[in-house]
């Protein structure tokens, strides 16, 4: 884990199962906002519902075409 201070914003890349232990390390160490980066609607939904802010990036680059 980077060294998160309290307010910081933190992504974190491909939600899989690790990444769930970085989130939540994340907010007890009192960041603002945590991202999470993927393209598995499942992963992401699954971080959502641990409060982190999802970013799709295949449908984002999808969209812009």
């Amino acid at each position: 884990m980077a060294n998160a201070q309290p307010g910081d914003d933190v992504a974190v890349f491909v939600a899989g199962p690790i990444v769930y232990f970085a989130v939540m390390n994340s907010f007890l160490r009192g960041t603002a906002r945590v991202f999470s980066i993927d393209h598995w609607a499942t992963r992401l939904n699954k971080t959502k519902d641990l409060g982190t802010e999802i970013i799709n990036f295949v449908r984002k680059i999808r969209s812009k075409r």
